[in-house]
């Protein structure tokens, strides 16, 4: 009895409908685990946004600092340490066991960090050239912490909007009169003082922002590499307590300038860079149609 067996062109027409269909699917699979991942994100801004809240309730309804001094390790306190008890997840480790430093830098202590502080998209590079072909280099010039592409540590993939409630450096420059002390970043962020609670960011994904803060007032302005984590959007937490994605700006690393605006400048007097196309500004008065915005605190 003869043996039927495919032919060389029914094997080769099988093999191109595998491919057809293979070249149809990944790009959808890559696509649902992308809005995967964004989905995590808003639910993790979400419940950090809400510890947030619970914080200023037993504050007097005033948020945590970024930054602030008093550690019983003798160093700072960080805001994912100060929402800890309203998460008990993620809160930033001091110490090891032993007593020896716990170095959130190091990869083998990366799983310590598997928790709602951490961006399902940290480890996604920052574009190193816009689609308008400014490049990171153009944008940073020779600052290092601005030039990374690779993330350091998942601790640092989401940040708090530095400009709306105390930074110890700001206490500290109040102080000594280094600068006027009603500055914003001098002077804790009263939830009564937010006039747009709902278009001021609170969170924001970020990139490697080394001081746990981020907007224009970060050293590496890591929100904007962050911008296009999840094909080409961002997730955003806002002071009224409220999660959501945001498209990112084409222009990612513009350096347009806004000067002349003071009450919107950092904590140096240096102007602020806006992105022309975001719908996320620098500060609000620089930008009038924005959003949303990291500054001023106060409202437009």
């Amino acid at each position: 009895m003869k043996r039927k067996a495919f032919t060389l062109i029914e094997l080769l027409v099988v093999i191109a409908i595998i491919a057809i269909l293979a070249a149809i699917l990944f790009p959808v699979f890559a696509q649902a685990r992308e809005n995967a991942r964004k989905a995590k994100s808003i639910s993790n801004l979400k419940q950090l946004a809400l510890a947030h809240q619970m914080y200023a309730q037993d504050y007097d309804e005033t948020l945590c600092p970024v930054l602030g001094f008093g550690h019983p390790d003798g160093g700072l306190y960080h805001w994912p340490e100060l929402v800890y008890p309203y998460t008990k997840n993620g809160g930033e480790k001091r110490r090891n066991p032993d007593g020896t430093w716990f170095d959130p830098y190091a990869p083998a202590n990366w799983q310590e960090f598997a928790s709602i502080v951490v961006s399902p998209g940290w480890k996604k590079s920052p574009r190193t050239v816009d689609s308008r072909g400014v490049t990171l280099q153009q944008y940073c010039g020779t600052n290092t912490d601005c030039l990374r592409t690779s993330a350091q540590a998942p601790i640092f993939s989401y940040a708090m909007n530095g400009s709306i409630t105390t930074v110890f450096w700001a206490l500290l420059g109040c102080q000594q009169g280094w600068y006027n002390c009603s500055e914003d970043l001098a002077r804790p962020g009263a939830l009564a003082g937010f006039a747009e609670p709902a278009s001021l960011i609170l969170l924001a994904e970020s990139f490697d922002e080394i001081a746990n803060n981020s907007g224009e007032f970060g050293p590496s302005h890591g929100w904007r590499k962050a911008q296009d984590r999840y094909t080409g959007a961002t997730v955003i937490a806002l002071v009224d307590g409220h999660a959501k994605t945001v498209r990112g700006a084409s222009a990612m690393y513009s350096t347009v300038t806004y000067p002349g605006h003071n009450a919107c400048s950092n904590s140096w007097g240096n102007m602020i860079w806006e992105l022309p196309d975001s719908p996320i500004a620098g500060c609000a008065k620089n930008k009038p149609d924005a959003q949303y915005y990291f500054a001023p605190r106060s409202g437009r």
